[in-house]
C-alpha cells in the first residue's frame, strides 16, 4: 500500500472515533476564531493609526488658521479700546489698561 493510502486510511481510523471527531472540530472552531480575532485586532490598529494621523493633520491646520488671524483687525474692538482707552486682547480676552 502507498504511503498516502495508509495516511487516508490513519485519518479515516482516526475520524470514526466521536471523541476524536469533536477534538478536530474544537481546533477547527479555536483556529478560525483565533484568526478572526486577530483580523479584528489588526482593524482596529489600523483604525486607531488613521484617527491620530487624522488628529495630528487636524491640530496642524489649526494653528496654521489660528496664525492667520490678525486680531488687530475686529472694528469693535478698536473702538472700545479707544472709548475706554483700554488695550483688549481679543485673543483670549483679557483687558489691559
Amino acid at each position: 500500500m502507498s504511503s498516502t493510502g495508509m495516511l487516508f486510511k490513519d485519518v479515516k481510523n482516526f475520524l470514526f472515533n466521536e471523541v476524536n471527531r469533536v477534538f478536530v472540530a474544537v481546533i477547527f472552531v479555536g483556529i478560525i476564531n483565533l484568526v478572526s480575532i486577530l483580523r479584528t485586532e489588526m482593524l482596529f490598529i489600523k483604525f486607531n493609526e488613521q484617527t491620530n494621523e487624522y488628529y495630528n493633520q487636524l491640530i496642524n491646520s489649526d494653528n496654521k488658521i489660528e496664525k492667520k488671524i490678525d486680531y488687530r483687525y475686529f472694528n469693535i474692538t478698536k473702538s472700545l479700546e479707544e472709548i475706554h482707552s483700554v488695550k483688549i486682547i481679543t485673543k483670549d480676552g483679557k483687558l489691559e489698561k
